[in-house]
């Protein structure tokens, strides 16, 4: 039996401090949009088209959505309930000093 004939295709080595660096900032952003396909897609292109990329292996859009998902995963995340916890129990105005704080 013939062996398959290796492919000239260089593998993915992996993503340059740069693309690293935009993509934790893209994280840390406010998720106005949401992280879809277009949005990698977009951002793969990016990638591939900067001068830091010359003479490396093309990133794919599912490689940098894998990226995100295993961040996503590895973050912990506070969910928004628990963001906007009252100063105190009784307090139905902004203003109001004779409100009991919680805890005491």
């Amino acid at each position: 039996m013939d062996r398959l004939r290796p492919r000239n295709r260089a593998v993915f080595s992996g993503f340059t401090n740069a693309e690293i660096e935009k993509m934790e900032k893209l994280l840390r952003e406010p998720k106005g949009g949401s992280l879809g396909r277009e949005f990698y897609q977009k951002l793969a292109g990016s990638f591939n088209r900067s001068s830091g990329r010359a003479g490396k292996p093309i990133v794919k859009w599912t490689e940098i959505e894998s990226w995100f998902q295993t961040r996503l995963q590895d973050s912990p995340q506070v969910p928004n309930s628990e963001l906007m916890v009252p100063k105190c129990l009784e307090c139905k105005e902004e203003g109001e000093t004779s409100c009991m704080p919680l805890g005491s």
